[in-house]
């Protein structure tokens, strides 16, 4: 028995590697073969130095001709290629080598018969030393356990640095969002008393600049509430409330926080929930946070008069809460970047909308931390349905 203890250090010499592999073929960017084993030379009078590829061998699909850059980028995919004159049919894979490709392989045949059709005998396939290729394998398989070992050490220190970073910065976004929250709020509690007149009448234009005022820094406390809940939810810092919850009541709660944006478009919103008043065990405020966020997003993304709703459903051991609307829509390539945080798809639906990119990122955390998963559908042009599953647990 051979252990990796008793193999010395291997040398992979061009007569072994030939005696190992006598089936291959090195080619070079222009097309032509620079170098092939001896039984391939056998097999065909045409494999020569010098001679094409392309036309010593067509491939075995036609739909897959020899493009050396587009082999090359696919390099240790399983290729079948055929000998044009004698038909024969060789397995194996290309690989990169040095400037060249070479193709390591062997003839696809049934039986010794079709071996000698091919002018081959058995003798071609096991030229090799048994012994000098399972040194071979062995010391390859040490190299490639050490190469493992290093690269999981070097990638488990790098995650635990972003891992860290992470933490840093959601620390730090929490910090600076509280700290200005603060301030902001007494901004805007002065600027409701202010517009309310109790302290004395104001004339239009005053009206009008406090009204800027207290918008302004209504969405701005928006904006810096939605960092702070994204950094804490990315933290780790907010703990979950686990209890059972009416989804009637879910529903419900969610479809009225919604409702003056819906009547001031004059939307028309479909609610269905065959389940009524059937429980679920999750945290009943962040459930109704994902879902009002969810039907907010319809609303904004829908032309006035539009349509839109909310329909439960049972899923497995999972209720699915789906929001669908017959908005504007989103495009396939713009899908997978939907729940990153801070990416606008558009950035002409931010101008027009408003918005900035953190809300669907927040939900796709509290789905995560509730253990359930978000699905999207959407047409551009149609709509969208966002599909919420969540355990009943």
């Amino acid at each position: 028995m051979v252990t990796p203890a008793s193999v010395r250090p291997f040398a992979f010499s061009p007569e072994d590697f030939e005696r190992i592999f006598p089936f291959f073929i090195v080619v070079n960017r222009a097309g032509e073969i620079v170098s092939a084993g001896r039984s391939l030379l056998k097999l065909s009078r045409r494999v020569q130095i010098g001679a094409a590829f392309q036309e010593v061998f067509a491939p075995k699909r036609p739909a897959e001709p020899f493009v050396f850059d587009v082999v090359a980028a696919a390099a240790g995919r399983l290729y079948t290629i055929r000998e044009r004159e004698t038909g024969a049919v060789l397995r194996g894979q290309f690989n990169r080598l040095g400037d060249d490709l070479i193709f390591v392989g062997s003839p696809w045949v049934g039986d010794a018969d079709e071996l000698l059709k091919f002018g081959l005998s058995m003798n071609d396939f096991a030229a090799h030393d048994p012994t000098l290729e399972l040194q071979q394998l062995v010391q390859i398989q040490r190299l490639v356990s050490e190469d493992l070992k290093k690269l999981t050490a070097k990638l488990k220190a790098q995650t635990g640095q972003l891992e860290a970073a992470a933490r840093t910065k959601d620390a730090f976004l929490a910090s600076m969002s509280h700290e200005l929250r603060t301030p902001l709020t007494s901004v805007i509690g002065l600027s409701e008393v202010l517009l309310e007149q109790s302290s004395g009448p104001l004339n239009e234009t005053q009206l009008r600049q406090i009204g800027v005022v207290h918008s302004s820094g209504t969405q701005l406390l928006a904006l810096i509430n939605d960092i702070l809940d994204l950094a804490r939810l990315g933290s780790g810092e907010q703990q979950l409330v686990i209890e059972a919850c009416s989804v009637s009541e879910l529903c419900s709660v969610a479809l009225r926080r919604v409702e003056i944006a819906t009547a001031k478009r004059n939307q028309r919103v479909s609610y269905e929930n065959p389940l009524g008043s059937a429980a679920i065990r999750g945290d009943q405020r962040r459930i109704v946070q994902l879902l009002e966020q969810l039907l907010g997003n319809a609303s904004k993304f829908t032309a006035v008069e539009g349509e839109l709703g909310l329909r439960v459903s049972a899923a497995g051991r999972d209720v699915c809460f789906t929001v669908w609307d017959r908005g504007i829509g989103i495009a396939a390539t713009e899908l997978p970047h939907l729940f990153h945080p801070f990416v606008q798809i558009d950035g002409r639906l931010a101008r027009r909308y408003g918005g900035t990119g953190l809300g669907l990122a927040i939900v796709d955390k509290i789905v995560g931390l509730l253990g359930g998963r978000v699905e999207v559908t959407s047409t551009r042009g149609v709509g969208s349905s966002f599909a919420v599953y969540l355990p009943v647990r």
